[in-house]
């Protein structure tokens, strides 16, 4: 996990915007992954000339939804 420093300069800039607004900070956890339907949408938008899914743990729904995708598997070189 990587960690953010922040200046005490930084952090006193904070807490005066914070009181200023009325404003709280609350601590939320977010996993970092999108949902698969905005992972299609941008992959259409990109519209690229081949789609090779990677970090997903089933690589083979890619081929419902694209004509182009070349499914890899970890070290092994793809060609494309």
């Amino acid at each position: 996990m990587m960690q953010v420093v922040i200046e005490r300069s930084d952090w006193e800039w904070v807490q005066q915007a914070l009181a200023t607004t009325n404003g709280r900070i609350v601590h939320a956890h977010t996993s970092g992954h999108a949902l698969s339907s905005d992972v299609v949408a941008f992959t259409r938008a990109v519209n690229g000339k081949t789609v090779i899914p990677i970090h997903t743990v089933k690589p083979e729904n890619f081929c419902g939804y694209f004509n182009n995708v070349t499914l890899a598997t970890d070290g092994h070189p793809s060609e494309f």
